[in-house]
């Protein structure tokens, strides 16, 4: 049986959380996977950052004393064509809905699951690349 063959598209990845030891436990978690992942200590770090990096990949934390979470996803939203991954504490399905509304593609509860993360990372950078995907079409025809 022939493997199927995916090539992700390479977008940076960043990482916005106000606690410094879960953003680089994250960063550090996506780096192991392979991908290029940095965090952003402060809001003007994240947002110079989506200005070099438009097609980037954002995780944001939405429950933070220092900034409005929906605010941030939504103004990211609007000013690129960045993928958003939604972090929250909240496991209310209309708080949640409302990191969707926002303009995340993805909501995962904190505590983060790695796994769950690193795997959210991968589906979003795929499917923002698909026309740089190869797929061996021996595995489906015999």
């Amino acid at each position: 049986m022939t493997q199927l063959t995916v090539t992700p598209k390479h977008s940076p990845v960043i990482v916005f959380d106000e606690d410094c030891r879960l953003q680089e436990s994250m960063v550090n978690c996506l780096a192991m996977d392979g991908f290029e992942a940095s965090g952003a200590s402060s809001p003007e770090d994240f947002f110079r950052e989506l200005e070099l990096h438009p097609d980037l990949l954002a995780v944001i934390n939405v429950d933070t004393a220092a900034y409005d979470g929906l605010d941030m996803i939504g103004f990211v939203r609007k000013k690129s064509d960045a993928r958003i991954i939604a972090l929250t504490t909240s496991s209310s399905p209309s708080h949640r809905l409302a990191c969707i509304k926002a303009g995340a593609d993805v909501c995962l509860l904190k505590p983060v699951n790695f796994m769950l993360l690193s795997a959210s990372v991968g589906v979003l950078l795929l499917g923002n690349g698909r026309d740089e995907t190869m797929l061996d079409i021996n595995q489906f025809v015999s």
